[in-house]
């Protein structure tokens, strides 16, 4: 694949590839092992890869590149936020996790992770915290919830309660 980026970076057909629905995925694996590949080009294929649900490999793929991506344009977070509510608990945390980059957290993003703070689900819940902490201001719902966690009998819980500050 790294001796077919170069041809197709030299050539100009990169921005071809895209166009084509088979060669997508493609220019993705490409980006995740570490091509330089236009930032639109790379959040249009991690959205179009994380809203086909019945395409796991897609979505796998996604959340890898989602990982390495520079997760601070606020139209995108958006977009992430729309996708992320509907997913499964399984796939939140998935999800979660490759936002551990952000630094900074678009309104809309902060509240559908803020919806899903839950004492039932503890391992959501500290990498929810870990996130939401790069929020511009805090809920009250998010404060209270930090004070309710950090009495959590989960040491992991706790901890990830106290570092929120």
């Amino acid at each position: 694949a790294g001796l077919s980026y170069h041809q197709l970076d030299k050539q100009g057909y990169l921005e071809k590839l895209m166009k084509h629905e088979r060669y997508r995925k493609f220019v993705l694996e490409l980006f995740v092992q570490g091509k330089e590949i236009p930032l639109p080009e790379v959040q249009e294929l991690i959205i179009e890869g994380l809203e086909k649900k019945e395409n796991k490999e897609g979505k796998m793929l996604a959340l890898r590149a989602l990982s390495l991506l520079h997760l601070e344009d606020e139209p995108f977070q958006n977009r992430l936020a729309t996708i992320y509510r509907p997913l499964s608990a399984g796939e939140k945390v998935e999800m979660v996790s490759a936002f551990r980059t952000v630094t900074t957290l678009a309104p809309a993003l902060y509240k559908a992770l803020e919806d899903d703070l839950d004492e039932e689900n503890p391992w959501l819940c500290i990498r929810l915290l870990q996130v939401l902490k790069h929020g511009k201001q805090h809920s009250e719902k998010v404060l209270m919830m930090v004070a309710k966690l950090k009495s959590n009998e989960i040491p992991a819980v706790k901890k990830a309660a106290a570092e929120f500050q």
